[in-house]
């Protein structure tokens, strides 16, 4: 299966980091010898330096007088972030979004079935054989088959207006259970306003029967109006091999394609 759509939402954990560098100590350099007369005037000056220093480091551990600004290794003043805002150097973490409300919640409660038999919402190209069996409900709604490798069925959502959550529909096909065969591709076409999307699924009808539900949500809208609409394309792409083919198609439906209904799905 192949999906061509906005893909898939990967969360990515933001630090910031820094790196610190630590500078090599300076050599030490040979000590120089003191006269005792030079020796004791340093002394009496280290003793005055320590009585006006200390007082003040007791005073403020950081050796500057509280509430004043902080230094640069310049002597100009460092930058100070916004109220708010982290400190300059530091990565801030983004706000929290609050989710909109609107739509309520995903219940796909409202739906609408359409395909052969009815009078909406359907149509085809190409050579089909009319099948009075085999899809919705219960096997017992009309199918159409092909082998027309140039052959196509499209569903539509037609008008419907009641319902919500436009932003995620699903789309769910009907596969008859003995008719249809062969490998087949399933286009969808979405559109929300100007926006569109295309996204395409190959499924083998030999190995499912019933509903097969497209694996994707498609959007065709906002969570309280719809704005576009959607379309289901099938196409032929080739018959159905595998070792089993021979028994599992003894009746030659693994050249056959089936089309039968197309349910669409909303809240």
């Amino acid at each position: 299966m192949t999906t061509q759509q906005d893909p898939s939402r990967e969360t990515v954990d933001r630090w910031a980091f820094a790196d610190t560098v630590e500078s090599g100590s300076p050599a030490r350099k040979p000590g120089v010898r003191l006269g005792p007369a030079i020796g004791a005037a340093a002394a009496a000056a280290l003793v005055v330096v320590a009585a006006t220093v200390i007082p003040q480091i007791r005073k403020d551990p950081l050796g500057a007088a509280r509430g004043t600004v902080p230094q640069t290794p310049t002597g100009a003043p460092a930058a100070q972030a916004p109220a708010g805002q982290a400190p300059v150097g530091q990565e801030s973490l983004a706000p929290q979004q609050t989710p909109q409300g609107g739509g309520g919640s995903l219940t796909y409660a409202n739906h609408a079935i359409v395909g052969p038999g009815g009078a909406c919402c359907s149509t085809s190209g190409g050579a089909w054989t009319a099948a009075g069996t085999g899809g919705y409900p219960a096997y017992t709604g009309p199918v159409r088959t092909s082998a027309d490798r140039n052959a196509w069925y499209e569903w539509n959502l037609g008008r419907p207006a009641s319902g919500a959550r436009w932003d995620q529909i699903k789309i769910r096909l009907w596969i008859p259970q003995a008719q249809a065969g062969a490998w087949v591709r399933i286009t969808v076409t979405s559109t929300a306003g100007s926006a569109s999307n295309v996204a395409t699924f190959d499924v083998a009808e030999q190995e499912y029967q019933g509903w097969y539900e497209l694996p994707a949500t498609f959007t065709i809208g906002t969570p309280d109006r719809r704005t576009g609409s959607a379309w289901v394309k099938l196409t032929y792409l080739r018959p159905y091999t595998d070792q089993a083919a021979a028994q599992a198609c003894a009746d030659g439906s693994c050249d056959r394609m089936a089309a039968a209904q197309a349910e669409f799905l909303w809240s």
